[in-house]
């Protein structure tokens, strides 16, 4: 298991690759609205889109904290990213971001 810096790291990569899937099939797809200049190295977030990005990738329960979990919020970006990849790509139809919850409705440990 990987430590917290590493996992972060992770989840940057991760979004970086999705977003360039994405736009690679449509760059005027609203997702891509929420980063700018994506590099290998990493991104900026759209100043303006804050708080619409945390709106929409913060579980209802991480909105009542007085913290943003950046790993999490991470991770719901690039599933979004992904499904609506594979949503234009045919492979399968999108996940609802509830599925970072598991079957007891705990939060995953991310």
């Amino acid at each position: 298991m990987g430590d917290i810096v590493s996992d972060h790291e992770a989840a940057i990569r991760l979004v970086i690759g999705a977003y360039r899937r994405l736009q690679a099939h449509n760059p005027q797809h609203e997702l891509l609205k929420y980063i700018t200049n994506v590099t290998d190295e990493g991104f900026d977030n759209v100043e303006e889109r804050c708080e619409q990005y945390l709106d929409r990738f913060e579980t209802p329960e991480d909105k009542k904290k007085d913290y943003v979990m950046i790993g999490k919020v991470l991770c719901s970006y690039f599933i979004a990213l992904r499904n609506a990849s594979e949503e234009i790509e045919g492979i399968r139809k999108p996940q609802p971001l509830e599925k970072l919850i598991d079957e007891d409705g705990e939060d995953l440990p991310f």
